[in-house]
């Protein structure tokens, strides 16, 4: 019996150094009006004593902003958070982003992407959470990764951001 609460306590202890556990998750923000304008974020905090609430980082980190693949025409960010998870270890913040798909993809993707962007790095400006931003992409969400990086450098969108 002494082994086994021994073990239980040793778990304990090294559960709250699980990268997972120091995660806040907002799953289905929306970024615009339209229902598919959503993306999760997942932010690195800290708990100040154990078994207290997550509390913000003090210090900035950089921010993941992904797009989902699926040929414009289909596709989901729940089905790449995998491709994220990289990240969340190594303490950045991540942005998992669902754009419209399908019909009307042209140019409804394209803004939606550039207005997540500006909607991810106001928020992450805003809470003093981030000062570094990279885009990126599979498939289509890499084509879309590659015109905000091009339209925020030198376009006049109106989600154009300041970074």
């Amino acid at each position: 019996m002494l082994l086994v609460s021994l073990c239980l306590l040793a778990t304990q202890a090294h559960a709250q150094d699980y990268w997972g556990h120091r995660l806040a998750v907002d799953i289905d923000a929306q970024y615009g009006e339209d229902p598919a304008q959503t993306a999760d974020l997942y932010t690195q905090a800290q708990r100040p004593a154990p078994g207290s609430g997550l509390e913000p980082l003090d210090e900035p980190r950089p921010t993941l902003i992904w797009f989902h693949g699926g040929g414009w025409v289909a596709g989901d960010k729940a089905s790449n958070l995998n491709r994220t998870v990289q990240y969340l270890e190594r303490g950045w913040h991540v942005a998992n982003v669902n754009y419209r798909v399908g019909t009307g993809t042209a140019p409804d993707a394209v803004d939606d992407a550039m207005c997540a962007y500006k909607w991810v790095v106001e928020e992450a400006q805003r809470t003093g959470r981030s000062e570094r931003f990279v885009v990126s992409g599979g498939s289509a969400g890499g084509h879309l990764a590659l015109v905000v990086g091009l339209l925020n450098a030198a376009g006049d969108h109106p989600c154009r951001a300041d970074v």
